[in-house]
């Protein structure tokens, strides 16, 4: 099976390495996430928000995600998912559109891409029309990254 850099599922998002997980959204500091607020309502943390009485019964679609018609708001350009940001990230390095050294700012941001860059690289492909939301594709697609599920739900991988 091929490595996979982008974890569709969320399946051991958190779980220590040694049990297969992996660093959610909100521990790598993803710039775009926007995740709710903690306060004892379902899917705390997520992009999912929800009402704080909200019952726990309550599914993640039907909680909003903060989605704008404008890149210039309150919220910036909103949630984006992380797959796209990964695969603008990808055909950015790709094209050869940023060097490193105008992609990392190692003293503000450590190890991660420096966000209005990195927001820069999801216009490029992913452009916006002022007034509209943005439709991402999802990530299993060639336009939305083409990462696969890791797991198929016994199906075997070439029937996803």
């Amino acid at each position: 099976c091929e490595w996979n850099p982008f974890y569709v599922t969320k399946r051991y998002d958190g779980l220590h390495p040694d049990y297969g997980g992996h660093p959610t959204d909100t521990d790598v500091k993803y710039a775009f996430y926007f995740g709710s607020a903690f306060g004892g309502q379902p899917y705390q943390g997520s992009p999912h928000h929800c009402p704080r009485c909200a019952e726990d019964s309550i599914k993640a679609k039907d909680c909003l995600k903060i989605e704008t018609t404008t890149d210039k708001g309150p919220y910036g350009p909103g949630h984006t998912p992380p797959h796209i940001s990964l695969a603008a990230l990808t055909w950015a390095v790709q094209d050869g559109l940023y060097t490193h050294h105008e992609m990392f700012d190692y003293d503000l941001y450590d190890c991660r891409i420096v966000p209005d860059v990195l927001f820069k690289m999801i216009r490029n492909y992913y452009p916006r029309v002022e007034g509209e939301k943005v439709k991402y594709p999802p990530p299993i697609v060639p336009e939305g990254g083409d990462f696969q599920y890791e797991f198929p739900a016994g199906n075997g991988l070439s029937n996803q």
